[in-house]
């Protein structure tokens, strides 16, 4: 994708892999407890999820942090 009116500066590609995982933990017969975890960017690839379109000073690319881990527990009341 072009990132100027003069077509001379582009986008890069990349690859973006996540993965997801979740496993439920019964507490009791009636509570159920499901946790889950997920990576992001599993390539481990720089890469911008939102472009500046004309940007001042060629200030086009937005970076994101690189492989990152979160995780959770959900609680149903």
């Amino acid at each position: 994708m072009p990132l100027n009116d003069a077509n001379t500066v582009f986008s890069i590609q990349f690859d973006l892999i996540q993965i997801k995982g979740t496993w439920n933990c019964k507490v009791s017969p009636a509570l159920e407890r499901p946790f889950f975890a997920r990576i992001n960017d599993l390539m481990n690839d720089e890469y911008s999820l939102g472009n500046n379109i004309n940007a001042f000073e060629n200030r086009f690319f937005n970076p994101i942090a690189i492989r990152n881990y979160f995780g959770g527990l959900k609680v149903l009341f």
